[in-house]
């Protein structure tokens, strides 16, 4: 982790990497806890009226390439359940966390898939989005939270294709 934000340190202002640094350290703990009931510990009252970005999967830490849960609900529907008062966006899920902040790491252009319930929501994340290098027209508005299930049942094709193409440095695009 450490590693990761030495290089993005390199890319990014100190003033926009702060409170990122920040939230991944929370998000870390919150992973240990598990996503929704670490929930309480981060003090929903803080969160009322705030956009809560959604970039955890279900895998299943025991047992890699397997979800823990998947296609009844979605982590962010259930974050979402628990934080009434905040705007839930599930996005960044489909792809390496090095993508994220530095997508151009790859050729071509990507696809960040977006759920989400409410547009106004969906407007401040691209904002933060177009921060990190992103382009409008890579961002995919997939709907409403439910949509989430989908973005988070590909985790157990990346360990896959990582192995068959030999790089973790991918993301999905739909040709059409």
């Amino acid at each position: 982790m450490e590693r990761r934000l030495a290089r993005a340190r390199g890319h990014f202002p100190q003033q926009l990497l702060e409170p990122v640094t920040r939230r991944i350290g929370h998000a870390e703990s919150m992973e240990r806890h598990h996503h929704v009931e670490a929930v309480p510990a981060a003090r929903p009252e803080n969160l009322q009226g705030k956009v809560s970005i959604d970039v955890v999967n279900p895998v299943d830490a025991e047992h890699p390439g397997v979800l823990a849960s998947c296609h009844l609900d979605s982590l962010g529907e259930r974050r979402q359940g628990v934080l009434l008062e905040t705007q839930v966006v599930t996005t960044l899920n489909a792809m390496r966390c090095g993508l994220i902040v530095n997508l151009r790491m790859t050729a071509g252009s990507h696809w960040n898939f977006i759920s989400e319930d409410d547009g106004g929501a969906k407007s401040k994340l691209v904002e933060l989005l177009e921060t990190f290098g992103w382009r409008l027209d890579e961002t995919v508005d997939l709907g409403e939270i439910m949509a989430a299930r989908a973005t988070e049942m590909l985790p157990p094709l990346w360990p896959r294709l990582w192995r068959s193409i030999g790089t973790a440095a991918f993301n999905f695009k739909i040709a059409r």
